[in-house]
């Protein structure tokens, strides 16, 4: 059993999931809008922990300037706000 790294860079849409503050859950459903950043995120992340041990998945939110950072196994906000 071998270990792997993705790591994907967006730029678009904005996506659905503002209001979760520092340690609070993000939206407990996922959206219907085909580009919304935030639930494709987290559907990719679903996808890969059917068959695999999805040990870590973030998702930064403007990482260039120390945005949100959301944890899409515990699906959690993990630091920052909006």
């Amino acid at each position: 059993m071998g270990r792997s790294v993705i790591t994907i860079t967006v730029t678009g849409n904005h996506g659905c999931d503002r209001t979760a503050k520092e340690g609070e859950p993000l939206r407990a459903s996922l959206c219907d809008d085909p580009s919304c950043v935030d639930c494709n995120a987290q559907r990719l992340v679903n996808q890969l922990a059917d068959r695999n041990d999805v040990e870590e998945a973030t998702h930064a939110h403007w990482p260039e300037q120390s945005g949100p950072v959301d944890d899409l196994v515990t699906r959690t906000r993990r630091s920052g706000s909006f």
